[in-house]
Formats: C-alpha cells, structure tokens, sequence
C-alpha cells in the first residue's frame, strides 16, 4: 500500500535596482503547485490503482481535475474502473470560459451471467459527457479501438459496452463491443458511432482496459 505525488515550487529572482541593497537580488516565493496523486494498494485479495490529475491554466482543458480509479478481484474474478473528469475552459469558445465533465464506469467478471444458449455477459460499462467531444482511435496492436475526449461548447454525448463470451469456456470466443451517440445543444442526433473487438482463443482480461 502506497503512494506518490508530483510537486512544483515556483519562484523568482527579484532585482533590486534602488533603495537600500540597491544592486542585490533576492528570491521571491510565487506558488506551489501539484500536478496528480497516485495511490495504490496490491494486496493477495484485491489490487487497487487510482490517480487524481490537476489540471491548472492547460492550453486545451483548462483548470480542472481529472480522477481515475481501477480494482482487480482475484476470487471472484472481478475488475472495476471508474472515471470522473470536471473543469472549464474557453477552448474553441471565442475566449468565453464554459464548463465541461465527463463521468465513466464498467466492470468485467468471470464467470459471466447467461443470457442467451452457450453465451453470457461478462462486463458491462457506460458514461456521459457534456460539452466534451469525442473521437475515435482505432485499435493498435494490443489496444483496442477507443475514443479519446476534448472540451467542446455544445455537446451532450453518451455510451454504453458490453462484454459477451461464451460458457462455460469464454475462452472459445470472447467480444467488446459498444454504442456511442452524440447530441448537439439543439437536442438532435450529431454522431452515432459503434465499436467492437472480438477474441478466439483468447482469455478474457478482468481488469479493466
């Protein structure tokens, strides 16, 4: 059980150029600043891995924070992550700060709830953002096809995935698959996008990705 920070000390040299000591610099204490906080906690029954990321003057995200949280369950076979993500900005606002946040959940376990003959859920997860946009990465070599956020006045988006398999042995065949949609501040449907990632012979990870 642990954990680690990131701290900057800003401070400045300050000329003295008349008065008494005329000629003499001297520091000048501006401001301390912490960029995240790392905890962790690996334990025999369960791993635990969460940050907190503060966010202060960024060029795109503005002042804000963004946290992160994920847990691994040995027996049973669980794993949970978690997202929360609030700030504002005036990226791509013409210089007018907004408000912004987005919010994530999902969790994978083994052995799964069937649904259908020789086939069962094995996660589920969702999330909602508002005046966040999202873009998709497509998958690369271990990672999978994922979208990736920004701050944009306007939007409203959402998403739900599923992780189905086969039983009793997820291992024959294995997918994850989601929906994402997207509404503009008028209420109408902007994007719709579908993404998924399918396994043969391959084990079902139970942390989350």
């Amino acid at each position: 059980i642990g954990g680690q920070t990131t701290m900057a000390v800003e401070v400045a040299i300050e000329d003295n150029p008349g008065g008494s000591g005329a000629g003499k610099f001297k520091p000048q204490y501006i401001g301390t600043g912490i960029d995240a906080i790392s905890i962790y906690a690996h334990l025999p029954a369960v791993t635990i891995d969460g940050t907190l990321e503060f966010r202060n003057d960024h060029p795109v995200y503005g002042n804000g924070f963004k946290g992160t949280l994920e847990a691994s369950f040995k027996t049973p076979s669980i794993g949970i992550s978690a997202l929360a993500e609030f700030g504002n900005t005036s990226y791509l606002n013409n210089g007018e700060t907004y408000r912004y946040w987005r919010v994530e959940a999902a969790a994978k376990f083994t052995p799964g709830l069937p649904f259908l003959p020789g086939i069962a859920f094995n996660g589920f997860g969702g999330g909602a953002c508002k005046n966040m946009e999202g873009s998709l990465v497509a998958s690369s070599g271990n990672t999978p096809a994922h979208y990736t956020f920004s701050p944009k006045k306007g939007n409203l988006s959402f998403k739900v995935e599923a992780t189905i398999a086969t039983t009793p042995e997820p291992d024959a065949f294995n997918a994850d698959v989601g929906l994402n949609g997207q509404f503009s501040s008028s209420g109408g449907l902007i994007n719709i996008g579908f993404t998924g990632d399918f396994y043969i012979g391959g084990p079902i990870t139970p942390q989350p990705e």
